[in-house]
């Protein structure tokens, strides 16, 4: 097999290219909605020695657009935006729940929100040895 290099003053493919590109990497928010890009934001889980934290990605909502709750050992993250800017509406929601581990002090767990970062801290569950027990042998 023969490479051939082309040298075409036009250079018609990327021509092409570039414009597809274009076309395609348009950001068409305004007129449609991906719940793709939209609904899903990043979270990243950190395990430290003491704790878990929880970091969730999420500039321009509200701190009081979040709603958190631990019912048992399932704590539920969520929150709902509304947009109304230049005659165009738009709508994000966001539910996402963990399941903390057995044992996790439930009123140890705190949250925060500080530059676009929902942050959430669990305490990890004490760790026991179990109890050794010595038997007199008779």
């Amino acid at each position: 097999m023969t490479l051939i290099k082309h040298n075409n003053l036009l250079n018609l493919d990327s021509l092409i290219d570039g414009l597809v590109d274009n076309l395609f990497s348009r950001d068409v928010a305004p007129y449609t909605v991906n719940p793709i890009r939209n609904n899903f934001p990043k979270v990243y889980v950190d395990e430290g020695e003491k704790d878990y934290t929880l970091s969730l990605a999420a500039p321009g909502v509200k701190k009081e657009d979040f709603d958190l709750s631990l019912v048992g050992t399932v704590l539920k993250l969520s929150y709902k935006t509304e947009n109304k800017s230049n005659k165009f509406f738009s709508y994000t929601a966001f539910n996402k729940t963990w399941t903390v581990p057995d044992g996790t002090d439930l009123e140890g767990v705190s949250a925060s929100y500080e530059d676009g970062v929902f942050c959430i801290n669990i305490v990890k569950p004490a760790t026991t040895l179990p109890k050794i027990q010595k038997i007199a042998v008779k």
